[in-house]
């Protein structure tokens, strides 16, 4: 988890929302730092070290309640691992307050109708 702004409440409920999911080895661990440093790092570094039968990580990167400069951060450093460096990263983003104006609306529309 890569929070600039990390709060005791917080760190709490993401753990208790996400443990189920973890198997027993396996746990959430947090930096206090801004994605452009701590998400390249974790993708890398969680690349670098294959899995015990040889074949490479596949990395899932999850970005929640994501405005849109977020958005763009996020998505742009994954792209960024994937081209210049072949590595295996899928991507989803939860967008929150997005500006949308060069769309003309559009995303406020669908999401209005969600």
């Amino acid at each position: 988890m890569v929070d600039p702004a990390v709060c005791a409440g917080g760190v709490a409920a993401v753990r208790s929302a996400l443990s189920p999911f973890f198997k027993t080895h396996q746990s959430l661990r947090y930096r206090n730092e801004g994605l452009q440093t701590a998400l390249v790092d974790e993708i890398r570094s969680l690349c670098a070290e294959p899995k015990a039968n040889g074949e490479p990580n596949r990395i899932f990167v999850v970005a929640c309640h994501a405005c849109q400069f977020l958005t763009d951060e996020v998505l742009s450093i994954c792209e960024e691992e994937v081209c210049l460096h072949g590595l295996d990263v899928t991507v989803a983003v939860m967008p929150c307050c997005q500006k949308d104006d060069a769309t003309g609306g559009n995303i406020k529309s669908v999401a209005k109708a969600l």
